[in-house]
């Protein structure tokens, strides 16, 4: 849940404004989203202060100097990542492999089954034939 900083939504349709807030100074907001926001705000002292400080936050943060990570830390992230997207695979993969070390077991027990039975016809038909 969003925390307000100064003042607690008043309504819903404040609560709607202070939920977007961020993402109208950034711009992420629809046309519809932004009118809807702006029209709310000629008319609610509350709302209109919340997008004022959050624009002058973000007009401050913009001029703030653009750090770079250490490649280090890119590195490991990315390291991080890759172990990340790689595990589903390999549990997948673990699966996969029981399942078909599972199915060749069922597959031969059937098949020895199967001989052992025809072995024991061949018997009976044998013992048949010399009575």
């Amino acid at each position: 849940m969003k925390e307000y900083s100064r003042h607690p939504p008043i309504d819903a349709e404040c609560k709607w404004v202070a939920d977007r807030c961020e993402a109208h100074v950034d711009g992420e907001l629809t046309s519809a989203e932004r009118h809807r926001l702006l029209e709310h705000a000629e008319s609610c002292s509350v709302c209109s202060d919340a997008i004022l400080r959050a624009e002058r936050l973000q007009r401050s943060l913009s001029q703030l100097p653009t750090l770079r990570c250490p490649d280090a830390v890119t590195a490991a992230v990315r390291r991080r990542m890759q172990a990340e997207r790689m595990a589903p695979r390999s549990a997948r993969r673990r699966v996969l492999i029981a399942a078909g070390i599972a199915a060749s077991l069922a597959l031969l027990l059937t098949f020895a089954l199967q001989r052992q039975q025809d072995a024991q016809r061949r018997r009976q038909a044998a013992m048949e034939l010399r009575a």
